[in-house]
């Protein structure tokens, strides 16, 4: 009886970790789905200072991109990080060797020093690209 109950353990255990690894793999599929091989972003900068901007003006900022990739690149979606900023983004596909621009709106409301972001959603990354822009916001 000990000896099927142990064969019974072994087999579940085997299943399991069959199953388990079929998981992994659908995993890493998705992942590969997600980003397109050949499309690569490649960002002027990914992070810029304005200085000093003026309270309730708002200031565009741009992030310029180029796809350096062998395939269009295609931005999916821009998060803002707050509601004080906006975004805009290229709505078709960049073509290898082409450049365009994702652009953040700030309307600063407080004086003092800020830190912004914005997350850029593409084929050309698994996960998305984070920009950011400071300054100091005078009265």
């Amino acid at each position: 009886m000990l000896l099927k109950l142990v064969g019974a353990s072994a087999l579940v255990f085997t299943l399991s970790a069959f199953q388990s690894k079929e998981n992994i793999n659908d995993q890493s599929s998705f992942q590969s789905i997600s980003k397109t091989v050949d499309a690569e972003i490649e960002w002027q900068s990914e992070s810029i200072s304005l200085g000093d901007i003026s309270k309730g003006v708002p200031v565009d900022i741009k992030f310029q991109f180029t796809n350096v990739g062998k395939t269009p690149v295609i931005v999916s979606d821009v998060k803002a990080g707050c509601g004080c900023t906006s975004v805009d983004f290229p709505e078709q596909a960049i073509a290898p060797g082409k450049t365009s621009f994702v652009t953040a709106i700030y309307n600063a409301k407080t004086p003092g020093k800020f830190k912004k972001s914005i997350s850029v959603s593409s084929n050309a990354s698994a996960l998305p690209y984070n920009l950011t822009f400071n300054g100091v916001v005078r009265p």
